[in-house]
C-alpha cells in the first residue's frame, strides 16, 4: 500500500465520518476544477484537486503519516537505533550532517561503508570499542557507530510548556511569528535578521511535530480552511477514521503504549572538543534540556521543515556569525536526527488500523 492509497481511503473516511458527526460539505468543496463529481467518484488524482482533499493534504503532511506507520510498525518490529557521527575534514558526506540515526547496527554499518566506496576509499580500519564501532584512515577517525542511549529527564511541567511551543511552530507562519514564539520560549532575543511575513516554508501549513494530538488540532485547522467547523474531540475521531482506527481511544492507546522513540533528537555542544551528542526520544523532551545551554543574551535561529519532519534550533556565541551557514565552530543546536530509512515503506503499511 503507497502512500497515495493512505491519503485516498483517509480522506474519504474523513468525509464520512464528519458527514456521520453532522458536517455537512458544500458541493463545491467536492469539485475539483475539472468536472462536477460526486464523493463516489473521487479517486487518487482527482480527490487530490478538491478542496477537501488539498485542505487534508496541507494539514496532514506524509511524515505525519509515517509517524503513525512506524509506531504500528515499532509493535512487530521495534528499532534498535544507532547512530553515525562522522569527524573533521576526513568527513564521508556533508560536515551539515555530522550526525544520522538509522533503526539497527547492521543498516548504520551498510551506510558508512557505502559511504566509503562511494569516494573509492577502501584503506580504512574497522575498530570495535566500548563506544562503538570507529572507522579510521591514516589513524584518524572518520566515522563512529553507536547505540543510542536516550536520556529524557524533563518533568511533566516542562514537557507541557514544550509540546505548547512546538503545536504553534507549524510551516505555515510567518518566520518573524516562529522566531518570536521559540525566542520567548527560551528567553532570548528574537533574530532581528530574520523579521519578514515570509512562510517558514513555501508549501502548506504542516506540523513539524505530529504526534496524534498535533494532527487533531492540524485536521480541525484543514477543516476550518473550509469555513467547516468542528470541535477538538470530533477533530481527534476524524484523526482516527483517516487511519481507519475504530476510534480515537484506540489510535491513542497505540501511542500510548509505543515504547520507542520514533523521532529521536540529538542535542550538539560543539563548543566542546570532541562535540557533545546527547540524544532525546522526541523533540518535546530535548527542548527543556536544550533551554539549560542557551545563552539568553544571544539570539538563536529556529527553521522547521514538515516535508522532512524536522526541526532545528541553534545558536552561536559569535557575534555576526551565520548559524544557518554552519554551526561546527562555537555553537549549539537541537534537531532531529536525519533518519536513513526515514523512507522505507514496506508491507507493514498495510496494517494501518489493525
Amino acid at each position: 500500500m503507497s502512500l497515495n492509497n493512505i491519503y485516498t481511503g483517509g480522506i474519504l473516511r474523513v468525509v464520512d465520518k464528519a458527514t456521520s458527526l453532522g458536517v455537512t460539505f458544500p458541493y463545491e468543496i467536492w469539485n475539483p476544477g475539472l468536472t462536477p463529481i460526486s464523493p463516489l467518484d473521487c479517486t487518487n488524482a482527482r480527490l487530490y484537486k478538491t478542496k477537501i482533499g488539498q485542505a487534508i493534504m496541507d494539514h496532514i503532511e506524509d511524515p505525519s503519516v509515517r509517524y503513525v506507520l512506524r509506531m504500528i510498525q515499532s509493535k512487530t518490529s521495534p528499532p534498535d537505533w544507532h547512530h553515525i557521527v562522522y569527524f573533521g575534514e576526513n568527513h564521508i558526506v556533508c560536515p551539515e550532517d555530522d550526525v544520522e540515526c538509522v533503526r539497527s547496527l547492521d543498516k548504520a554499518i551498510l551506510r558508512v561503508e557505502e559511504l566509503f566506496e562511494r569516494e573509492d576509499r577502501y584503506e580504512f580500519d574497522k575498530v570495535h570499542t566500548e563506544n562503538g564501532i570507529y572507522y579510521r584512515e591514516a589513524n584518524k577517525d572518520v566515522a563512529l557507530i553507536s547505540k543510542i542511549h536516550f536520556q529524557d529527564q524533563a518533568d511533566d511541567s516542562e514537557l507541557a510548556k514544550a509540546i505548547k511551543i512546538l503545536r504553534k511552530g507549524s510551516t505555515g507562519i510567518s518566520k518573524l511569528e516562529l522566531h518570536s514564539i521559540f525566542s520567548n520560549y527560551f528567553r532570548c532575543p528574537t533574530n532581528q535578521s530574520l523579521i519578514d511575513d515570509k512562510p517558514t516554508y513555501a508549501r502548506g501549513n504542516y506540523i513539524p511535530y505530529p504526534s496524534l494530538n498535533n494532527q487533531a488540532h492540524a485536521m480541525k485547522n484543514a477543516l476550518s480552511s473550509l469555513d467547516l467547523k468542528v470541535s477538538l474531540g470530533h477533530a481527534q475521531e476524524l484523526i482516527a477514521s483517516f487511519y481507519n482506527f475504530a476510534s480515537w481511544n484506540h489510535i491513542v492507546a497505540l501511542e500510548n503504549k509505543c515504547s520507542t522513540p520514533v523521532d529521536p533528537v540529538v542535542i550538539s555542544d560543539y563548543r566542546a572538543a570532541p562535540t557533545n551528542h546527547h540524544f532525546y526520544s522526541c523533540m518535546t523532551s530535548a527542548m527543556p534540556a536544550f533551554r539549560k545551554l542557551v545563552n539568553t543574551d544571544y539570539s538563536i535561529g529556529v527553521s522547521v521543515n514538515g516535508t522532512y519532519n524536522k526541526i532545528d534550533i541553534r545558536q552561536s556565541l559569535e557575534l555576526g556569525y551565520d548559524i544557518y551557514e554552519n554551526i561546527h565552530n562555537d555553537g549549539i543546536r537541537c534537531f532531529t536526527v536525519p533518519q536513513l530509512d526515514r523512507y522505507e515503506i514496506d508491507d507493514w503499511t498495510n496494517r494501518v488500523g489493525l
